[in-house]
């Protein structure tokens, strides 16, 4: 989202310590071709995006060979998977600022591709999207929200859900998901700026199972999670006996920043948050534990060239 129009430098970015920002927030940090035209109030704008798809592989291996492994070369990690798309994801906005509030929707498709059983197979992902910036009390208290959904946009979400699984016939297919996040921002005075975030992202299960006994799939209850509770002689059996395939991950935050100094020799932050997050997996074979985490940070920032 945006604070104003689709202006370079006005997005409407989390106020969080932590760069990875709050579950629900959309976001990529990628390569990207954007155009943007202005219409008075109206905004519209067009990109073509490059993200790499989160494939969900699953325990069992395809029953027909499958290339879908790309592993990275010079420059990029040897030991990590690459997504070899047909094309860069398309993404459409349209943001409209009356004068009170920003207010934004979009849409965007992707296209994922395979090599299963010595052929090709493209298949098509996608969702759409609307936000809101609102003034409450106009330069003192801001309220913001945003939802999306869709199919295979686990890549667009701070919690990076998986975006598509495989089929037990190598051909990839796109997972039901959904983020939104609402926030409260306040500026009680110039130097101090409070925060409050609530946000989920979650998905939806897409699983297959042949002859009633073989798991694929993203959320397969047949999926083995005995060991999920305790700890692994091994990570291989780690990763047999404890799927724990994400469901739905929520957090709340809240938080403040405290311009300490604001002068001619920059900017001195203080700042404070607190989290609690929970995670929620399918069930399989033995359950379906969850778990959560509370988090307190604190951060001193010194920029020594801001205004």
């Amino acid at each position: 989202m945006f604070k104003d129009g689709l202006k370079p430098g006005q997005e409407l970015i989390p106020l969080t310590i932590d760069a990875q920002y709050v579950p629900g927030f959309t976001w990529l940090r990628n390569p990207e071709a954007r155009i943007v035209q202005n219409f008075g109030i109206v905004s519209a704008g067009l990109a073509a995006e490059s993200p790499q798809a989160v494939i969900f592989n699953g325990p069992n291996a395809p029953l027909v060979p499958t290339t879908d492994t790309n592993l990275g070369g010079r420059n990029l990690n040897s030991t990590a998977n690459y997504s070899t798309d047909v094309g860069p994801d398309l993404v459409a906005k349209v943001a409209i600022d009356p004068g009170w509030g920003h207010f934004e929707a979009y849409g965007f498709g992707r296209a994922f591709r395979s090599r299963a059983n010595f052929s090709n197979h493209v298949i098509f992902g996608g969702g759409g999207g609307v936000g809101g910036l609102f003034p409450i009390i106009p330069k003192l208290l801001d309220l913001q929200a945003d939802f999306l959904i869709g199919d295979g946009i686990g890549r667009y979400g701070a919690a990076q859900l998986p975006d598509v699984a495989v089929k037990p016939t190598g051909v990839l297919v796109p997972i039901p998901e959904l983020q939104a996040l609402v926030g409260l921002v306040g500026h009680p005075t110039d130097t101090i700026d409070l925060y409050a975030y609530a946000g989920i992202e979650q998905a939806s299960q897409t699983s297959f199972t042949v002859s009633g006994t073989i798991p694929f799939g993203y959320g397969n209850p047949l999926y083995n999670n005995t060991a999920c509770l305790h700890e692994a002689a091994s990570a291989a059996a780690a990763s047999t006996n404890c799927a724990a395939n994400t469901s739905r991950i929520w957090q709340v935050t809240g938080g403040f920043w405290w311009d300490v100094y604001k002068g001619d020799f920059g900017r001195l932050r203080v700042g404070g948050q607190g989290s609690y997050t929970e995670r929620q997996v399918f069930a399989g074979i033995g359950g379906g534990p969850n778990t959560n985490e509370g988090i307190f940070m604190a951060s001193l920032r010194y920029y020594p060239f801001a205004p």
